[in-house]
């Protein structure tokens, strides 16, 4: 048997998008440990630099939503290798750039890749998967994001210390072309014509008696406040706060890195537990637990309390992967693409205004009211979500 031909089967295929997820998130954050350096190489501000990362943000919003046309119209495994040629050809030019203009070009071209990537991977694995391991499949899905995602620094830290900054951006451009070798082995995506192996399963848990839109709508909400939150609180506030605090930034990293692998790990839990039990239970949990740290964080003056609430946080992101599972629970196969392209500009929108929102309210009211605004919005979602469960409830008790 040839090598492709063992790695055909659905299970191989998504161990096969796996690892071209972690392999090309390791390009996510190259920049990051590197905009001192672009600074002084080029000559530039901190507002220009910052354009560095804000742009390859906005990149990905303006693609997000018109991708949903391509994906009706062209295989998944041709938008993939599209995304990691995107990825890569886009970090060759940063690399290569002899202006600041030009690097921004390939931050833009970069960007664009990642956003293709990203919904395609999860058209693809959503494709690959059944109602009973939905929840799994995206499970570790987020681990070879987050995993790939959270090296991307520090690799690229390493490289531009021993080569200099440019090597930074060979590193995603090596990652993005490990991540083509790997689809291009994997050969032609072929999951809607052959489905998966395994014989479908019944989930019945899964099945909801409210309305359509409104589980659509609550998916699409909790999608906006985890990445506010992600964006907002844990990348931004969070250190700031830390500062305040007196952690220097060796503490603030161990506090947030060991609260990353948190992350990690039980939105897997929670996604196998969502297989068994239902998505809403575990959004549910997670959203309440995520509440507690946000109500306390502004009464928290030692370092202890801080990462302990911090870690809590974490553990409220046991719903991680849950919105997309709850969307392609009640939508159509055939409207995926549509809705996976607009809960994806919906959370890359959260990422990128959720820093300035909550960056202004400290400026303006202290610490307390972005914890407080926060907390306001996971507050909302709870709200909705009674909702939907008093929909869902009054739904099956009525007469046939």
């Amino acid at each position: 048997m040839s090598l492709r031909a063992k790695v055909s089967g659905a299970g191989a295929r998504r161990l096969s998008l796996y690892l071209t997820t972690f392999l090309t998130q390791l390009g996510t954050g190259v920049a990051i440990p590197i905009l001192p350096e672009l600074q002084d190489q080029f000559g530039v501000s901190i507002a220009a630099v910052s354009l560095v990362t804000a742009l390859w943000g906005l990149a990905r919003l303006a693609v997000d939503l018109p991708l949903a046309g391509f994906t009706a119209r062209v295989s998944t495994g041709k938008m993939l290798l599209a995304g990691a040629g995107l990825l890569g050809a886009g970090a060759l030019v940063s690399a290569l750039a002899s202006s600041f203009e030009v690097l921004l070009v390939g931050r833009i071209v970069s960007g664009a890749g990642a956003a293709v990537l990203a919904i395609t991977n999860t058209l693809a694995l959503l494709a690959l998967s059944t109602p009973a391991n939905k929840g799994r499949v995206l499970g570790i899905y987020q681990v070879a994001l987050q995993g790939g995602a959270s090296l991307s620094p520090v690799v690229a830290g390493v490289a531009s210390l021993l080569f200099g900054w440019r090597a930074a951006f060979l590193v995603a451009g090596l990652g993005a072309l490990a991540g083509l070798a790997v689809l291009a082995l994997a050969g032609p995506s072929r999951e809607r014509d052959a489905g998966p192996p395994e014989p479908p399963e019944e989930a019945p848990r899964q099945v909801r008696a409210s309305p359509i839109w409104l589980d659509v709508l609550l998916a699409n909400v909790a999608t906006f406040v985890l990445f506010f939150m992600t964006g907002g609180i844990f990348s931004n506030v969070m250190p700031l706060f830390g500062d305040r605090l007196g952690l220097d930034a060796a503490g603030i990293g161990l506090v947030l890195s060991i609260a990353t692998g948190l992350r990690v790990l039980v939105s897997v839990v929670g996604s196998v537990i969502s297989d068994r039990t239902g998505r809403h239970p575990v959004v549910l949990a997670g959203f309440a637990l995520t509440l507690v740290p946000l109500l306390l964080f502004p009464f928290v003056d030692s370092v202890v309390a801080f990462a302990a609430l911090a870690w809590l946080m974490s553990i409220g992101r046991v719903g991680n992967t849950m919105p997309i599972a709850m969307l392609s629970d009640r939508v159509p196969e055939e409207h995926h693409g549509r809705w996976i392209s607009r809960n994806r500009f919906i959370a890359d929108l959260a990422l990128f205004i959720g820093p300035v929102v909550l960056g202004v309210a400290v400026d303006e009211a202290g610490f307390g009211a972005a914890f407080y605004l926060g907390a306001l919005l996971v507050v909302g979602v709870l709200v909705l979500m009674l909702v939907e469960w008093r929909a869902h409830r009054r739904a099956g008790q009525a007469p046939a």
